[in-house]
């Protein structure tokens, strides 16, 4: 699913560098090995703290602009994590943060951030509570007061449209999707994927369910049962 998610980043026109930030607990290790063979840049980091190991890769490899897609989106749309980072690079002056979340128009798995080494480092020094260290941006969404934010917004409100992979069934949604769409050296889009629920739309039965962000009101112990379903 990584590669995927790899695969479908390197059509974007705006980035200049992918880098997976991942932990450095041992069962890793084989992120790291697929990076060298995609040769991507990897760094590790904090298991729990995932806000400290962004900042740390950040500092690491010299970033200057932040573009934060979660790896539980194989689904992720090139043409629209372009679209989020025209929106800052434009108004860079005007914005500490944009995406396409804050409200979110677009289905659970192309959620796509952008934010300046500046918001990354007043997230690191305020956002002090576990839950937003793991979440690593809630913190924005909960203190709008305190920073100027941005947002892409679609036409047609598609947020309850469930796209991300956090439980087996989101994994059998993903593969169907997949097993329809995906030609090698081809990039399907997001309207391909809905003209295919159009054609289809028992597909969405699959997963259908799940509330959105679900797993940001989940306990760890619940957490580790719903990894273990998808492996």
């Amino acid at each position: 699913m990584l590669e995927r998610v790899i695969e479908r980043l390197r059509r974007c026109k705006r980035l200049d560098n992918i880098i997976i930030a991942t932990t450095t607990s041992p069962e890793d290790d084989k992120l790291e090995s697929l990076c060298e063979l995609w040769n991507v840049d990897c760094y590790r980091g904090s298991v729990d703290d995932v806000l400290a190991r962004y900042y740390d890769a950040a500092k690491k490899f010299g970033v200057d602009i932040i573009v934060r897609i979660t790896s539980d989106c194989p689904l992720i749309d090139p043409s629209l994590v372009d679209e989020v980072i025209n929106l800052y690079l434009d108004n860079r002056d005007k914005y500490d943060y944009c995406s396409n979340v804050i409200p979110p128009t677009y289905p659970d798995g192309l959620d796509v951030e952008v934010f300046p080494m500046n918001t990354l480092e007043r997230l690191n020094d305020y956002a002090l509570e576990p839950f937003d260290r793991e979440h690593v941006t809630t913190f924005v969404e909960k203190h709008p007061e305190r920073f100027k934010i941005g947002n892409i917004a679609d036409g047609i409100n598609r947020s309850k449209f469930r796209w991300t992979v956090d439980g087996f069934d989101d994994l059998q949604f993903v593969n169907e999707v997949f097993k329809t769409l995906y030609k090698p050296n081809e990039i399907f889009t997001r309207e391909n994927v809905f003209e295919l629920l159009r054609q289809h739309p028992e597909l969405m039965a699959i997963n259908a369910g799940h509330k959105r962000n679900e797993g940001h009101n989940m306990t760890q112990e619940e957490k580790e049962k719903m990894a273990i379903s998808v492996r």
